[in-house]
């Protein structure tokens, strides 16, 4: 899991990559509904995604000497610790990369929590390959109750034995995983709904999204 305020650094990070793996831009802010469980959840998750899933918190940022770039972005307020780091949170630094996203893709921010998953592609002209990526309102779940928790488990584990698996039969870093199919199985597997009503609220709450001719 990373701390994601600079969007040519997620760029390069992708890019440094040794395998293909799932990635996940976190638009979560602290006074959002229902962001404290996910923020609580931040330190697990720097542990359990592994090398086959990252995690980028948009808005965060930590590191010694962090300090000396608030007045890059605005105040910082520390809001969570992973790893034994504080994580500090801007609202600037949230805000500026939201509107880079915005003007890349064929999506908009509702305002609300919200996750966009993709791949990486460390080999590809760009390092973050949203093509079949997709947009997950996660207030709008969380409201009908979703859980994030379970979400991210059942997400992480199973693109964790699809990429293990694909490593032994080809080369892995070329593999396309299928986004839309993995988000929506975990989605599912993530409420206490019936199926027919699981299945209504995923197509209320999840938005599929690519990028537009600025970064196609």
């Amino acid at each position: 899991m990373e701390t994601a305020t600079v969007f040519e650094e997620m760029e390069r990070k992708e890019r440094e990559a040794k395998n293909k793996r799932l990635v996940i831009l976190l638009l979560v802010r602290p006074q959002d509904y229902g962001a404290k469980a996910i923020l609580d959840n931040f330190n697990y998750m720097h542990y359990n995604t592994g090398s086959l899933c990252n995690v980028y918190a948009v808005g965060f940022g930590f590191g010694p000497g962090f300090e000396k770039q608030f007045s890059l972005f605005g105040k910082f307020k520390g809001i969570t610790q992973v790893n034994d780091s504080v994580w500090y949170y801007s609202d600037r630094a949230f805000y500026d990369l939201k509107l880079y996203l915005e003007s890349i893709l064929d999506w908009q921010y509702h305002g609300e929590s919200t996750a966009i998953i993709l791949q990486n592609d460390p080999e590809g002209i760009r390092s973050l390959d949203f093509h079949g990526a997709a947009s997950i309102d996660l207030e709008c779940a969380i409201r009908r109750g979703f859980s994030f928790s379970r979400f991210m488990e059942e997400l992480i584990h199973n693109v964790r034995t699809e990429l293990e698996n694909e490593q032994t039969t080809t080369n892995s870093i070329e593999y396309r995983i299928d986004v839309e199919r993995m988000a929506k199985e975990a989605f599912l597997n993530s409420h206490p709904l019936d199926s027919e009503e699981a299945e209504k609220m995923y197509h209320k709450c999840v938005k599929k999204i690519a990028p537009n001719w600025r970064y196609a």
